[in-house]
């Protein structure tokens, strides 16, 4: 059973902070003159380190002070069953959290945790994502990828470590994919921008017939089954290849 921590765990934290002012006042006393550029990103860095597990602490210690039971909406008593573990995107970089699940006789589970502090429910703050993931993910989607990649070569100079190595591997993806990217056209031609149909299409045209157990496919074999599922889905093609055998579809 998991039990809060000493009081003064969550303080602790601060202590990156303090041992880096106390080497760059070292720095100063010495005379080591240190870049007003280098200086702010190093601070930055590290106050951004000290609230990111700052915030991990906190809600550590809010989910170990829960108690082992709640009252259910029911009227029964919903029981812990463990922590779980989760993540998300917060100003302060991806922030990572263990709370208790609950469980109900009436079928009901929860994370208490997750409403009580507003625990977002996808992957990202509503700050993070109002202000820095659906500015750009518009900006996409109306064509300008290319100012898109730029910005982030901006936005890389202002990060440091892993913050920086996220930012890389975005801008890295846009860049491989971007001629994969003219929404504009695709929307005034009508395309469906989601793979939501295509994966759907896959999974009925080639999973069902051709991932069943024990089969083993040669890639000419399985082209040349392909071709025929596809005439298959498809009742006028099929008509024209073999009109004397009328296709059901299922």
């Amino acid at each position: 059973m998991r039990r809060p921590n000493p009081p003064g765990t969550v303080p602790q934290a601060l202590d990156p902070a303090m041992r880096k002012l106390e080497e760059l006042e070292g720095r100063a006393l010495r005379g080591e003159a240190v870049p007003l550029v280098e200086l702010a990103a190093s601070l930055s860095q590290c106050l951004q380190q000290v609230a990111r597990v700052a915030m991990e602490r906190v809600l550590d210690q809010a989910a170990r002070a829960q108690p082992c039971s709640v009252p259910c909406a029911c009227g029964r008593e919903a029981q812990s069953k463990g922590f779980e573990d989760t993540s998300f995107v917060g100003r302060f970089g991806r922030v990572a959290v263990s709370r208790r699940r609950f469980t109900c006789e009436c079928g009901s589970s929860s994370f208490l945790l997750d409403g009580a502090w507003g625990l977002p429910a996808g992957g990202y703050t509503d700050d993070v994502r109002e202000e820095w993931v659906e500015p750009r993910a518009k900006a996409i989607m109306d064509g300008k990828v290319a100012e898109v990649i730029a910005g982030l070569a901006d936005e890389r100079e202002r990060r440091c470590g892993k913050s920086r190595a996220a930012v890389d591997d975005l801008r890295g993806y846009l860049d491989r994919h971007k001629h994969l990217m003219d929404y504009p056209r695709y929307q005034a031609a009508g395309y469906p921008l989601a793979s939501a149909a295509v994966e759907s299409a896959n999974k009925r045209l080639v999973g069902r017939r051709c991932k069943q157990g024990g089969m083993i496919w040669s890639e000419p074999g399985l082209e040349a089954m392909v071709a025929m599922r596809v005439a298959f889905m498809n009742p006028g093609a099929w008509r024209s290849l073999w009109p004397h055998t009328e296709a059901h579809p299922r």
